[in-house]
């Protein structure tokens, strides 16, 4: 999900997007973008993608992405003091958009329990949003028992290692696929300054891309 906001940010409406990818490397983050612009299954990471026998498109993909401001940071358990300075730093150059995949691999050396880290990395991304004054979207992991639960507003209390996430977030969305259908639910479950609403979009699963 949050690629797709990639991608759309940076190719459809050449916005500057910081992505702080913890979970991911960047020539895997590169190789998902690229079978998003090519339109080719995601199992091509699975089975190796043969850029040779998609020269072409390649070359299409790679001209286009040159002119994307997308910067990615893949360091991981990235301290969220390092964002924050980084962040600060940019002053005039700051980016339009920024992002992080996923909070819970983020690490804050300050706090003792897992529980107290977790809620102080959540406060210190608040931060940064506020000082920058720039969006920036989160990812997070929900606990087990959230694929038991079916009424999705429910699901936003069931946050992993912390409930300060909750409290924190100015928005929100809860993601699932319920009935193994080809929908993405999509529930705006907490909106400081809006509706909370359920909407249904389409779900390629062969490219896992909404």
């Amino acid at each position: 999900f949050l690629l797709h906001l990639a991608y759309e940010a940076c190719n459809n409406q050449q916005k500057k997007v910081f992505l702080y990818s913890a979970e991911q490397s960047t020539d895997q983050v590169v190789n998902r973008l690229a079978l998003r612009y090519c339109g080719f299954n995601a199992y091509n990471l699975v089975l190796g993608f043969n850029k040779f026998k998609n020269m072409q498109l390649w070359d299409e993909f790679c001209l286009t992405a040159e002119h994307w401001q997308l910067i990615i940071n893949d360091t991981p358990q990235i301290d969220v003091s390092k964002i924050s300075a980084e962040m600060n730093a940019l002053k005039d150059q700051k980016p339009d958009l920024i992002m992080v995949d996923y909070l819970q691999l983020l690490r804050c050396k300050q706090e003792r329990s897992r529980e107290q880290e977790v809620a102080a990395i959540s406060r210190m991304l608040k931060a940064v949003a506020r000082s920058v004054h720039v969006p920036l979207v989160v990812a997070v992991q929900l606990n087990r028992e959230a694929e038991k639960e079916e009424n999705p507003f429910r699901k936003m209390a069931m946050v992993r290692e912390s409930g300060a996430i909750e409290a924190d977030a100015d928005k929100l969305i809860v993601l699932d696929v319920p009935d193994n259908d080809d929908k993405l639910r999509v529930t705006v479950a907490k909106h400081r300054n809006g509706p909370c609403d359920i909407h249904n979009v389409t779900f390629d699963k062969s490219r896992q891309w909404i």
